[in-house]
């Protein structure tokens, strides 16, 4: 038995022994023409899906490069403080270092002047 098979002669559809071969016929050219509709809106929507999936994994590209690109700026950041901050070190070591000979010098210009008296 076919898919339309029914009520009426065998092999015959269900439409066409209920309501004669020319109704038939008409139902079955809207069936086929709703399977083709249906086959075309199925083949937009997987075009459609495509579309979209490109367009997502072009912007998800897009975003992996802004993402490698702020990183390697930070990176960039750390560096630069790290820098800065050794500087600012090495500074206060060597403002320290001066500090204490001029207080080193001061003392002995302090007894000289003192023991000279």
């Amino acid at each position: 038995m076919g898919e339309h098979d029914g009520p009426g002669m065998p092999g015959m559809g269900e439409h066409e022994g209920m309501m004669g071969g020319d109704m038939g016929e008409k139902v079955r050219m809207l069936e086929e023409e709703l399977r083709r509709v249906h086959e075309e809106q199925r083949m937009r929507h997987e075009e459609e899906m495509r579309r979209h999936r490109e367009r997502m994994q072009k912007e998800l590209r897009h975003a992996r490069k802004e993402q490698a690109r702020i990183a390697e700026h930070i990176r960039h950041l750390e560096e630069e403080g790290r820098r800065m901050e050794e500087e600012a070190q090495r500074r206060m070591e060597e403002e320290a270092q001066q500090h204490e000979e001029e207080m080193r010098r001061h003392r002995e210009r302090m007894q000289t002047e003192g023991g000279g008296n």
